[in-house]
């Protein structure tokens, strides 16, 4: 789901821009207007609003280029991740691990399981295959949504892969 989110009589309405509106138009005995009422002013504040939303707040969170992943190549969770990383349109930095001879930097990023995906997004580690698609589809707005919004097929997803996603 995207945020900001209004509920108002247990109904979901998204997008800032559109909320904006509806609060606008739903409570209008409430106070002043939000949106200006000249037509051209309007239109001003909506691209303000849609360019605030569509290009700050959606890039912002990952726009750091400073993500790496710790990787091997014949794994399917890895590759889950990668290919998640490449639908977002996200710069990484792959390093390739042996696991056989575990590097430091995978021994200090999941000194628990020690095993492989870790995702390292400005020096902080994420782990475990279900967790990083999570992390990625939250952290990095642009592009599709890479987990369901659909609860049966998310239901059937977490089936499939034996956690919840």
């Amino acid at each position: 789901m995207k945020i900001p989110v209004l509920i108002h009589y247990g109904k979901a309405i998204c997008e800032s821009l559109i909320i904006v509106q509806y609060i606008d138009e739903n409570w209008t005995n409430s106070g002043p207007s939000i949106l200006p009422s000249d037509p051209y002013n309007r239109a001003i504040a909506r691209f303000g609003v849609c360019y605030i939303d569509d290009k700050l707040l959606r890039k912002l969170a990952m726009a750091t280029n400073n993500v790496k992943l710790l990787r091997i190549l014949a794994s399917p969770f890895v590759n889950h991740v990668e290919i998640a990383l490449k639908i977002k349109s996200i710069e990484t930095e792959f390093i390739q691990q042996n696991m056989l001879n575990k590097s430091e930097l995978l021994l200090k990023s999941n000194p628990v399981y020690k095993k492989i995906p870790v995702l390292i997004h400005d020096e902080k580690p994420n782990c475990e295959s279900l967790v990083i698609l999570q992390y990625i589809d939250e952290a990095c707005l642009n592009g599709p949504s890479i987990i369901l919004s659909d609860l049966y097929d998310h239901a059937i997803a977490r089936h499939n892969f034996g956690q919840p996603i």
